[in-house]
């Protein structure tokens, strides 16, 4: 199980580095990663995370907790 959670833990991560304006610290143990969206949402016009995430639901049917 142990490599399966890195498996999954190293995919997250990558995925989140894909994204242009999201960068995201490497976890180092935990499959926890926490990406700072900051730019991106600059870049798409957000003012904050709420407009963001009310987006994402519309557009993608993503709820988003916080």
């Amino acid at each position: 199980m142990l490599a399966e959670y890195r498996r999954r833990r190293d995919l997250s991560f990558s995925v989140c580095r894909s994204i242009p304006g999201v960068t995201c610290a490497e976890p180092k143990g935990a499959f926890y990663a926490y990406p700072n969206i900051g730019a991106a949402l600059r870049k798409k016009g957000h003012s904050n995370t709420l407009q963001f995430s009310e987006r994402l639901l519309a557009e993608s049917h993503v709820r988003l907790a916080g």
